[in-house]
Order: structure tokens, then C-alpha cells, then sequence
């Protein structure tokens, strides 16, 4: 089993990690961390990647747990990144499908929290790309049991600096794809064969980055 934190529109190389394993657990009863991917995803632009957010109330500070973080609607967020996927992969293939199907999904309930908002969307993505839906914690835990791998904190804006190339266009077989781009990138570009695209890379993966080097969970 591979416990780790909840990513917003995870990257492709999210996706394919949680592919090596059988089970996923998320991180639920965590302290918010700003230096994460949890209210951000990286997408492509004309300067090569950029980061698209969801700006929270609470979120700028350690210490608040993450259950506890609300939406901020001083700016027009639900516009501004319904507007920027349109404009940056709109003419994909599949975008349409993909997106009217998830539109409804960034309509919040009161009182705005984010967790929620952010794991229907998780869940979505992974029943798209036919895999197992997570289960999530039920109180935090600092050791883990045996048998459960701790993933915490460790695919980060940090780790894409340290390893630069997951930003940079990929080709395998005749996809071209950026691993540390939104999965919804491939999705878009390629529908259901983004699926075969995430299994392929995922046997790929040195998870020796990781620190998961000696890791055989692949399915």
C-alpha cells in the first residue's frame, strides 16, 4: 500500500506512481503544506510550464489541517482556471469530453472547503483512467505499519526542480507527453489511450528518486 498526500489535477507522474501499487491510501488528516502540489498542478504555456492554483483562505500558513482549508473567492478562481485550460487545450481532441464532464466538479458546497472539492476530482481522474479509487486516513499516523509505504511529501515542486526533464516533452511510442504536466494533459491530447500511456510509463519510472529504489508493486 502507498500512502501519500492529495495532489490537485495530479501530474502524469503522480498517476503513473500510483499505478505501481495495488492499493492507495490519502493522506487525510495532515497539516495543510504550502510547498506541495496540493493546491496547485503544473500545465503547459508558451514559456513551457506554469503553475495553475486554487487560492485558499487559510492555505498560506502551516499548521491548519487540511480538512480545515477553505476556498478563497477574492478572485474569480472557478473562471480564471476553467478560462486557462480552455486556452491552453482547447483544441485538443478530447477536451470537451473531459471538460464538461468535469466542470460540475469545481462547483464547491458551503462552506467551501477544498479537500473535498479536490478529491472528487482525484477520484474522477483515476475512474477515467480505469484505476482503483484511494481510500483516505482516518487519523494521522507518523509510523506507518509494516507493509505501508510512507509517499508523504515526496513528488513536490522541489523534486520537478531537482529533476528538470519531468517538465520537458517526452516521446513514448508515438505519444508525446510531459510527465510532470497535469495527467488532464494527456487525457485531453489522447482520451482513453492516456490510460495505456500511464501504464507504460509507470514500468519506466526510477523510483530510486524517490527513495523507493527495490520497489516490485508494479501490476
Amino acid at each position: 500500500m502507498l500512502l501519500t498526500e492529495l495532489s490537485f489535477l495530479p501530474s502524469l507522474y503522480y498517476c503513473s506512481l500510483v499505478y505501481r501499487f495495488s492499493d492507495l491510501r490519502i493522506e487525510a488528516r495532515e497539516n495543510y503544506n504550502k510547498g506541495s502540489f496540493r493546491n496547485k498542478t503544473l500545465i503547459k504555456s508558451n514559456q513551457g510550464s506554469r503553475y495553475l492554483n486554487v487560492p485558499l483562505r487559510q492555505g498560506k500558513h502551516g499548521g491548519v489541517a487540511v480538512q480545515e482549508i477553505r476556498i478563497s473567492f477574492d478572485e474569480s478562481w472557478k473562471q480564471n482556471l476553467e478560462k486557462t485550460l480552455q486556452s491552453e487545450y482547447g483544441k485538443y481532441p478530447y477536451f470537451e469530453i473531459y471538460f464538461e464532464d468535469m466542470r460540475p466538479m469545481f462547483n464547491t458546497d458551503a462552506p467551501h472547503y477544498f479537500f473535498p472539492m479536490s478529491l472528487k476530482l482525484f477520484r474522477w481522474i483515476l475512474r477515467s483512467l480505469e484505476l482503483k479509487s484511494p481510500s483516505v486516513t482516518a487519523k494521522y499516523q507518523a509510523d506507518l505499519a509494516s507493509g505501508i509505504l510512507d509517499g508523504r511529501d515526496r513528488i513536490t515542486p522541489a523534486f520537478f526542480r531537482q529533476h528538470p526533464h519531468l517538465t520537458e516533452e517526452q516521446k513514448l511510442d508515438y505519444f508525446y507527453f510531459t510527465p510532470g504536466h497535469t495527467v488532464l494533459e494527456a487525457m485531453f491530447a489522447y482520451g482513453p489511450e492516456a490510460a495505456w500511456l500511464i501504464r507504460r510509463y509507470a514500468k519506466r519510472m526510477d523510483l530510486s528518486w524517490l527513495g523507493m529504489d527495490g520497489i516490485s508493486s508494479v501490476q
